[in-house]
């Protein structure tokens, strides 16, 4: 018989063996370790997992924990996990040292273009107030516009008072 070399395939196996094998010692390893080719062809239930268990990290006092496993969750395309992961580099959050407003609006962007209307709004005021972007007030517009659209509650109000 011939063997036949399939790339695809064997990217997919070597993915699903990261995937099991990260579940399987969820608790042992070391997130801040892990590789960024690693996370970023996994599947979204690798991604939530990272970003529930960040959650509860962060609400358990465990920021620096929580940091990690909220990049492996925006590196995987979780949006809510880069939503977040951006404001812990855009606000200067825990265990970030100093504000990473440049940084953090690529991860805004990121959510955003997901459709994630708190990231949309954010952005918003980022390109109206000039922060980690140029400022461009249209823009600005632009962004509230599909907050609002998605149901974000303050981009709705705003532009409710603004009509």
């Amino acid at each position: 018989s011939k063997f036949v070399f399939c790339p695809e395939l064997i990217s997919q196996c070597m993915s699903d063996m990261i995937f099991n094998f990260i579940k399987s010692t969820f608790n042992t390893i070391d997130v801040s370790k892990v590789e960024e080719q690693d996370i970023i062809n996994l599947n979204g239930e690798y991604a939530t997992v990272y970003y529930d268990k960040a959650l509860d990290d962060y609400y358990d006092g465990k920021r620096r924990a929580a940091y990690y496993k909220l990049r492996v969750s925006a590196l995987a395309g979780y949006p809510a996990a880069q939503y977040l992961f951006g404001h812990m580099l855009f606000d200067a959050l825990y265990p970030v040292r100093f504000s990473q407003p440049k940084r953090g609006i690529q991860w805004f962007k990121r959510a955003a273009e997901s459709g994630n209307s708190d990231a949309q709004y954010d952005l918003g005021n980022a390109y109206f107030k000039g922060i980690g972007v140029e400022q461009d007030k249209v823009l600005a517009v632009q962004w509230y516009k599909k907050a609002a659209d998605n149901g974000n509650p303050k981009a709705q109000n705003d532009s409710d008072s603004t009509a």
